[in-house]
């Protein structure tokens, strides 16, 4: 009976070690998936933005430019092929979006105000004076929602220079996911059932482009 009972515990031993390795195989697999799938949006996706679509929809804590990595920990970093980190602000940060020289993010040590920061110069300049979100940048133009209501500033898809100027409210939608794709502005409209919309770069010719309820949004 003894020697019964070992060759079945062995037997179970065989099964349980079978099911580890096949579970680890497919955590491995669906890992390999994401990673396949975030470089295939990468190439895929030829907007200039200042960031991919995904990133921006998930508070944009990383923004690459050339070899270099920038990222968010307690402050803005960069990270270079070979491994050299080096501390930049002393700003929490996210929503981060880079052309050129500049990343322009949202600085959550002085009320989630639009910033850019100069990666050659190193100079840090405030861009507004209400909190933003979903940080788009394209060409001379940073389009971004609206994160709180200050005074007269109301919630809302809004545009602003480069260098600070013209700041306009585009629509008073309130929404999530703020991505510009080509000529269009496509957001998740929490105004509306979280319909997915488009508008022009104007604010203007507003569509529904999605049913209800969407949750997450990544344009390829």
């Amino acid at each position: 009976i003894g020697e019964g009972n070992v060759a079945k515990q062995k037997q179970m031993n065989k099964k349980t070690l079978a099911v580890l390795i096949s579970a680890g195989v497919l955590v491995i697999a669906l890992i390999v998936i994401a990673v396949l799938t975030f470089v295939q949006q990468s190439a895929a996706d030829q907007t200039d933005r200042g960031n991919t679509s995904g990133n921006i929809g998930n508070n944009a804590m990383v923004v690459q430019s050339g070899d270099t990595t920038y990222f968010n920990y307690k402050g803005i970093f960069s990270l270079d092929a070979d491994g050299k980190q080096e501390r930049l602000t002393d700003q929490t940060s996210s929503n981060m979006a880079m052309q050129g020289d500049w990343i322009y993010y949202s600085n959550h040590s002085d009320a989630a105000n639009l910033y850019k920061y100069n990666v050659v110069t190193k100079e840090n300049i405030r861009l507004t004076d209400c909190a933003v979100k979903y940080i788009n940048v394209v060409d001379d133009t940073v389009y971004f929602f609206m994160d709180k209501e200050i005074d007269v500033v109301k919630k809302g898809i809004y545009r602003v220079g480069t260098d600070g100027s013209d700041l306009r409210q585009l629509t008073s939608y309130d929404g999530e996911g703020l991505n510009v794709y080509g000529d269009r502005l496509i957001f998740i409209n929490t105004s509306d059932r979280r319909k997915i919309y488009s508008l022009s770069l104007e604010g203007k010719d507003p569509k529904v482009a999605g049913t209800d309820n969407a949750s997450m949004m990544s344009l390829e």
